[in-house]
């Protein structure tokens, strides 16, 4: 039987790195052994509700603390610098993406990373997410033919969660391509290979009450075999309402699409959520079947399973050295393509 890999924490100021921890802490394959948190509030918070060792800076806890791994889910623009210092420490990384908020930033982690021996991985929960995977598997099977376009249409709730102030100061925080865009270009990245950014835009459009924070953004790519893929995301989906995703592809033989609510399960705090039908399916249609319903394997996953899923994949890439270079190679190309997303739309 495997030895558990040790597992330390840096950051908590994010909400989703509490669904990881909770996992991670009930997982056969790891074990949770510390936390370093700058926050005096959430390290008491942590210390309580985890029963480890917690620090107030990570310097402190790499020195005092045995550990293979370093989950990584400080503050967007702090997240780079904690990278480097855990694989400089020859510590595995798994980090809440994005990895980086500029250029500079990534090709520091990216320079650190070779020498350390250690992988770098990046969590995304929407490969994991079953409709996702469904449709992967359905354009994997040519149902859909050559791939022409792909267009994914984000729209996130702003003060869903307590947002720092840090949140609203886009250099910092990353931008809106850099910090929320960055999934669906993962998303692109997995459905139709690698890509090459070829315009990108923002905008300081409708939360007035700071003016200079990003809350629209579009990216236009190039896909592997020469389909466009656009990502459009904002910050402004209506308070009485649901966070929400749609996603199109269309290819030569069919056209595949998934609407709606599936951002709604992974922005559950606790308990059940509402069922949504549509999460649970992919929209099919092609040159010879009208269309339908494709159902997914697992209906009805709870969001817990897509976070388990997810965790699940980062440890079993951490076992083998052929499957962490691969992992590290992933995850740093999804993160340059959203860096340069957003210095275009910087230069713009």
């Amino acid at each position: 039987m495997n030895v558990p890999l040790r597992i330390a924490a840096v950051g908590l100021e994010h909400d989703e790195i509490y669904r990881v921890l909770d996992r991670v802490r009930r997982h056969d394959a790891a074990e949770l052994v510390a936390i370093a948190e700058r926050s005096g509030r959430l390290r008491m918070a942590a210390a309580g509700r985890y029963r480890v060792p917690v620090f107030p800076r990570l310097s402190p806890l790499l020195e005092d603390t045995a550990v293979d791994a370093v989950l990584v889910a400080t503050a967007n623009g702090n997240k780079a610098a904690a990278i480097e210092e855990s694989l400089r420490a020859g510590k595995h990384v798994i980090a809440h993406a994005p990895l980086a908020v500029s250029l500079e930033q990534l090709d520091t982690v990216a320079q650190a990373q070779p020498a350390s021996g250690a992988a770098l991985l990046s969590l995304h929960p929407l490969r994991f997410t079953p409709a996702y995977v469904r449709l992967r598997e359905l354009i994997a099977a040519g149902q859909l033919g050559a791939i022409s376009q792909i267009v994914i249409i984000t729209s996130q709730k702003v003060a869903a969660t307590p947002r720092t102030q840090a949140f609203y100061d886009s250099p910092t925080h990353g931008g809106i391509l850099t910090s929320l865009a960055v999934h669906d270009i993962d998303v692109l990245r997995w459905l139709g290979g690698d890509l090459t950014v070829t315009g990108a835009l923002t905008q300081c459009y409708g939360v007035t009450e700071h003016a200079e924070f990003e809350d629209a953004g579009i990216v236009r790519c190039t896909l592997a075999h020469g389909g466009e893929g656009v990502v459009a995301c904002n910050w402004l989906a209506p308070e009485a309402g649901e966070s929400f995703q749609e996603l199109t592809v269309v290819g030569t033989e069919g056209t595949a699409w998934i609407s709606g609510g599936k951002l709604r399960a992974m922005s559950a705090d606790r308990g059940s959520f509402p069922s949504n039908e549509i999460e649970n399916h992919v929209n099919l249609v092609t040159q010879t079947e009208p269309g339908g319903a494709v159902p997914v394997e697992a209906t009805g996953q709870a969001e817990r399973d897509v976070v388990t899923s997810m965790l699940d994949a980062a440890l079993a890439a951490l076992r083998y050295a052929d499957s962490r270079e691969a992992a590290t190679a992933d995850a740093l190309q999804t993160a340059r393509a959203a860096v340069q997303a957003q210095a275009s739309a910087w230069q713009s």
